[in-house]
């Protein structure tokens, strides 16, 4: 008896071993081969389970816990073409399917697998009663789960995140920058934020033969918005796309200054710490103020986005600089001579600088190369420091790409 169960034990680590093994083979495989795989796999177990003391047998996956494994789920977005349609497979020669032919707005639904047909890519869907079909995935929205296609997933990786923008900023990083992340983890204490660190550096490429040779030099702003995505769908973030949509004629200057006691209008870089102005709509400055004029807007008509946070404020009216900030945070900086008054934007690394500030990257404000300073240095380098959003915050949630009914 105990030769038939240590065999049947064997079997049973056999199995799971090349369940394991099939697992690691199919990630980042679309999602529907491996359910069926682990269920497949899952079946065969339990009968050895079964057959080796007649226990009672675990149940089988259900269809909605086998989506719920790390599926994708996206939610329908509104679209003035109306519900999408639901059909029986990817592209728009299938039929729709009997009993749901369109899917209205607001409907979630989990990703079972993508593919592209006529230049679009479709998504098979399950809905939570479990009918299963296929829709465009412009027009969707990401809810949860691993993303692994549109609307966050661009070709070359980059999701939307703040994890995938510092990634790929990163790459930019040339190899004096790398020198300077690698004396900061030299020098750093053991911890968390040594291990965040290491792992920035691991990401840094060391082929750069220097900091200005990496391969891309432009403004701030243009690099916040290549970091994310927002130029290759433009509708994902309007106010830092072309803020002087959002400006909505409101004046630049923030506030006017003031005459100083002689008569005399002080200059701009003169104004007291905060009191900063630009006209320079096409800036980081403006992307600013069109992020908080649509915060503003959205509040007043009980919406949520986008959302803007000031820092903290000291007795001096000074803002704390010593607050950790989440990776892919966009910090903003106020116009001052140093930036040629259009202001600044950098992105956080999620890591705190030995300084005691979030450690940032970015293209310098002057089309130069990219630079890993941290949030104190960066102040002193361009303007003062007048918060930050988050790309949950800047992002206009559903808004992707457009698209139609298909």
């Amino acid at each position: 008896m105990s030769v038939r169960i240590d065999s049947k034990v064997s079997s049973f680590v056999k199995i799971g071993s090349a369940v394991t093994k099939a697992a690691a083979q199919v990630a980042p495989a679309p999602l529907k081969p491996l359910l069926q795989t682990s269920a497949s796999a899952f079946e065969t177990a339990r009968k050895v389970l079964v057959n080796l003391e007649g226990g009672v047998p675990p149940a089988p996956p259900t269809p909605a816990a086998e989506a719920s494994s790390g599926a994708m789920r996206v939610r329908v977005t509104e679209h003035s073409a109306g519900p999408v349609n639901f059909r029986t497979g990817p592209g728009t020669k299938n039929d729709l399917v009997d009993g749901t032919p369109t899917l209205v707005a607001g409907t979630e639904v989990d990703v079972l697998e993508t593919q592209r047909v006529g230049g679009r890519e479709w998504m098979h869907v399950r809905t939570d009663d479990g009918r299963e079909g296929w829709m465009v995935s412009e027009r969707s929205e990401y809810v949860s789960g691993i993303a692994r296609s549109h609307p966050y997933v661009l070709e070359d990786g980059r999701d939307g995140s703040g994890a995938s923008a510092v990634d790929n900023a990163l790459q930019f990083v040339g190899t004096r920058e790398r020198a300077k992340l690698q004396s900061m983890f030299d020098a750093m204490p053991e911890g968390p934020n040594r291990d965040a660190l290491g792992a920035l550096l691991a990401q840094a490429p060391e082929s750069n033969s220097d900091n200005t040779g990496n391969g891309y030099a432009g403004l701030c702003l243009s690099f916040v918005q290549d970091r994310f995505g927002i130029k290759q769908a433009a509708d994902r973030s309007p106010w830092m796309y072309n803020p002087a949509n959002f400006l909505d004629g409101r004046n630049l200057i923030v506030p006017p200054p003031s005459p100083n006691p002689d008569g005399t209008v002080p200059k701009r870089d003169d104004l007291p710490y905060g009191q900063v102005y630009s006209d320079r709509t096409d800036s980081a400055y403006a992307a600013w103020l069109a992020l908080e004029n649509a915060s503003a807007d959205a509040a007043a008509a009980g919406g949520a986005h986008p959302s803007v946070a000031r820092p903290s404020m000291d007795a001096e009216g000074r803002p704390d600089l010593t607050s950790p900030l989440p990776e892919g945070a966009m910090l903003y900086f106020g116009p001052t001579g140093k930036n040629a008054h259009a202001g600044h934007v950098a992105i956080a690394t999620g890591v705190m600088a030995p300084d005691g500030t979030p450690l940032l990257v970015t293209t310098t404000w002057n089309n130069g190369p990219v630079r890993m300073m941290s949030l104190a240095e960066m102040q002193a380098a361009t303007g003062p420091y007048l918060g930050s959003t988050t790309p949950e915050g800047a992002f206009q949630p559903g808004r992707w790409g457009g698209g139609s009914a298909a």
